[in-house]
């Protein structure tokens, strides 16, 4: 399996991070009960749009990720078995309710989420290609 996400670390960024930030595709992510879209999201977090309220920073939440349809896809595969839904447990790592923004890391990567990220990243670049 080829990885597009392993490894990533940028020359002359003083942040240095572990894994490469993704703006696409999408995801819906549900947290705190709310549901939002992601910004960009990488193989160790997330940051979503649309939240509404504040969360404190190193608070432990629920947060179920789940693949955007596009209406061609939602009769079909809503018919069978509904969208991928993974549930995981996050950290925030920053809140910003002026902007609705919230950025969580994940405090541990299961196996079938990673294949679902990698599954979905290399859809998307096989269409950009």
């Amino acid at each position: 399996m080829v990885s597009f996400t392993l490894g990533f670390r940028k020359v002359g960024n003083v942040e240095k991070r572990r894994d490469k930030r993704h703006p696409a595709p999408i995801f819906n992510v549900k947290i705190d009960g709310q549901t939002c879209e992601t910004i960009n999201w990488s193989l160790g977090g997330l940051l979503a749009r649309n939240y509404r309220g504040y969360l404190a920073p190193n608070r432990v939440v629920h947060v179920e990720i789940s693949e955007q349809l596009k209406a061609s896809q939602r009769d079909s595969r809503l018919a069978r078995s509904g969208p991928a839904v993974y549930v995981i447990e996050g950290q925030v790592v920053h809140c910003n309710p002026t902007k609705n923004q919230l950025a969580v890391r994940f405090v541990q990567l299961p196996s079938p989420l990673l294949k679902f990220f990698e599954r979905h990243l290399i859809a998307y670049r096989q269409r950009r290609w």
